[in-house]
């Protein structure tokens, strides 16, 4: 569990009080765009295991996002589609998906609000027709999205959906089951790669996943 958890604080960086996060290791800056809905999970868990060291690191990364508004931020320039958000500081311009200020809500970095909120709930409400397609095709996709949604609100997603639970800690512990596994190493959140499927990688993603779902299942 120790190596588990340096090899995650590895993936990240704090300079001054400015923090910064690597998807991948060793540590780099990318063009990588899903860290606030990847990490803001993590500083919840964090929370929840008394793990402040790692949680200060986590928020304060999504805090930074939230502030300047942006999908990833730097030091320096990965990409020329990025832009300059602040002096010597880089950002990643895209727009947030739902699935990012809704873990932002979940850790407390940003405070819940109603749009969000009606936002969550009506994925809830679909919840049930989107359990026939998310087998299949593009619908996938959104999987992760709905899942935040009932973990924000503490709902228990549809029961035709709780295959997505087997050897996932973070999807069982939004089900209320009990679950103790390995994430493969099939990208920077592998919950969402199911049925796991996919090869794993010569690359070797920040597991901020694994150190998430034990931390939630109460694994230490």
């Amino acid at each position: 569990m120790q190596e588990l958890r340096q090899q995650v604080k590895a993936g990240f960086k704090k300079q001054g009080d400015l923090v910064f996060y690597s998807h991948v290791l060793p540590f780099q800056y990318s063009n990588f765009i899903d860290g606030m809905a990847w990490i803001g999970v993590l500083a919840k868990a964090c929370e929840i295991a008394g793990d402040e060291e790692i949680r200060g690191l986590a928020w304060n990364h999504v805090r930074l996002l939230e502030y300047y508004q942006v999908r990833n931020i730097a030091p320096i320039k990965p990409r020329n589609s990025w832009i300059e958000v602040d002096e010597g500081l880089y950002g990643h311009p895209k727009e947030q998906s739902l699935a990012g200020p809704f873990a932002a809500m979940y850790c407390g970095v940003v405070k819940e609000n109603e749009s969000a909120i009606r936002q969550a709930n009506w994925l809830v409400r679909l919840a049930p027709l989107y359990a026939f397609f998310v087998r299949f095709g593009p619908m996938k996709q959104h999987l992760n999205t709905v899942m935040f949604a009932h973990l924000l609100l503490g709902k228990k997603p549809p029961k035709r959906m709780a295959w997505v639970c087997e050897d996932n800690m973070i999807y069982s512990y939004i089900y209320g089951k009990q679950c103790e596994a390995n994430y493969p190493n099939t990208g920077p959140w592998p919950a969402k790669d199911i049925p796991f499927s996919r090869e794993e990688k010569a690359q070797k993603y920040t597991p901020v996943c694994d150190l998430a779902g034990r931390y939630l299942q109460g694994i230490k």
